[in-house]
C-alpha cells in the first residue's frame, strides 16, 4: 500500500519565510538603488524587466505574507517556544543579559537612524547620493508627476499653447488626444513619457519654466541654492526671515525643514518667491 503523500506545513512555513527573505533583500537593494518616482515613471525605469512600481509592489506583498508565515511560524513551533524558555528560567540572569543588549541595540539603531548619525546615517546619505544620481536634465520631469497630466493640462501648466503642441506632436505622427495623460500617450505610441515630452520641449524650451519641484534640493544648503539661481545668498536669507525661518548658509534644505515642520519644497519656495 503506498503512503499517502501530504504536505507538511509547518515545513512549507520555514521554506517560505526563507524564500520571502531573500526576495525581500532583493527587491529591497534595488529599491534602494533605484531612481525616484518622478524620473522612473518618467523614463519608464526598469530593470530585469520590470517597473519601480511593480518591484515595490512585490516588494510589499512578499513582506506582508511574511508577516503572516511569521504568525504561522509561531503557532507550529508554540511548543518548542515554550519548552526553550522554560529551560531558561534555569540561567534567568543571561536571558536577562541578552534581552537588555537586544533592547539597547534597538533603542541605539532608532535614534541613530531618526538623528542621522554616522554610520547608519552615512547609509541613508548614501541611498540620496544614489537616488540623486539618477537626475539629469534629459531624465527629469519639468513638474513632479507629469506624466499624471492630461495634455490640455500640461499644456496650461507649461504655458505652452496646445495649438502648438498639436502640430509639433501631428507632424511626429504621434496619436493622442487632449483628454489623455501624457503616460496613456506615451503607451498608446510604445514610447516613454519623457520621449513626448522632448518633442514637445522642442517646441520652445525658452518658455518651459524651471520648476525644480522635488528634484533633490534637500541636500544641498541654502547657499548652493542661491548660487543655482543666481541669488545673493544674504537676500534668500533675509527671504527667510521674512517667513520667520532663521538660518546660516550652511543649513542644508532638509535639516531647516525638519526643524520647521515643514517640506524642503517650501523651504525652496520662500527663497525663489518675489
Amino acid at each position: 500500500m503506498k503512503e499517502k503523500k501530504y504536505i507538511n506545513w509547518r515545513s512549507f512555513t520555514s521554506l517560505y519565510i526563507a524564500i520571502s527573505f531573500v526576495i525581500m533583500v532583493i527587491t529591497g537593494i534595488i529599491l534602494f538603488l533605484a531612481p525616484p518616482g518622478r524620473i522612473a515613471h518618467w523614463s519608464y525605469w526598469s530593470i530585469l524587466g520590470l517597473t519601480k512600481t511593480e518591484w515595490q509592489n512585490i516588494h510589499i506583498i512578499f513582506t506582508f505574507l511574511f508577516i503572516i508565515a511569521g504568525s504561522f511560524h509561531i503557532y507550529y513551533n508554540w511548543k518548542p517556544l515554550i519548552h526553550y524558555l522554560q529551560n531558561k528560567k534555569q540561567n534567568t540572569s543571561r536571558i536577562k543579559r541578552e534581552l537588555i543588549l537586544a533592547l539597547f541595540s534597538s533603542i541605539l539603531i532608532f535614534i541613530l537612524t531618526l538623528t542621522n548619525i554616522p554610520p547608519l546615517g552615512t547609509i541613508i546619505d548614501f541611498g540620496e547620493y544614489l537616488t540623486e544620481s539618477w537626475e539629469n536634465k534629459n531624465n527629469t520631469p519639468p513638474i513632479p508627476h507629469a506624466e499624471r497630466l492630461t495634455l490640455a493640462e500640461f499644456s496650461e501648466t507649461v504655458n505652452i499653447s496646445f495649438n502648438r503642441i498639436n502640430k509639433k506632436l501631428t507632424d511626429a505622427n504621434i496619436v493622442f488626444s487632449d483628454d489623455l495623460t501624457l503616460e496613456q500617450i506615451a503607451e498608446k505610441n510604445n514610447t516613454t513619457p519623457n520621449s513626448i515630452y522632448s518633442i514637445i520641449n522642442a517646441i520652445d524650451s525658452s518658455k518651459i519654466p524651471m520648476m525644480r519641484t522635488g528634484s533633490g534640493y534637500g541636500r544641498k544648503t541654502i547657499e548652493e541654492i542661491c548660487s543655482d539661481l543666481n541669488i545673493n545668498v544674504q537676500e534668500g536669507l533675509l527671504k527667510l526671515e521674512k517667513k520667520n525661518i532663521y538660518a546660516d548658509r550652511t543649513a542644508r534644505l532638509k535639516d531647516l525643514a525638519n526643524e520647521y515642520n515643514m517640506l524642503p519644497i517650501d523651504i525652496y519656495n520662500f527663497i525663489t518667491s518675489k
